[in-house]
């Protein structure tokens, strides 16, 4: 069930920071590009010590 919930949250940053890149580039706006990509890497750091925290636990 962690698994899971860490897995659903993780790619739903993914998806937005994505959304919000693709919405940047369009725009021609590197602020909102660079927002994307701060959504987006902050969704892959909370996933890597979650899954290293889930580790720990067993």
């Amino acid at each position: 069930m962690e698994t899971k919930k860490i897995l659903i949250i993780f790619t739903v940053c993914l998806v937005m920071g994505g959304i919000i890149q693709v919405t940047g580039a369009l725009l021609r706006n590197n602020s909102v590009l660079i927002i994307g990509s701060i959504v987006m890497a902050s969704g892959a750091f909370w996933m890597f010590f979650q899954l290293i925290r889930v580790k720990r636990k067993r």
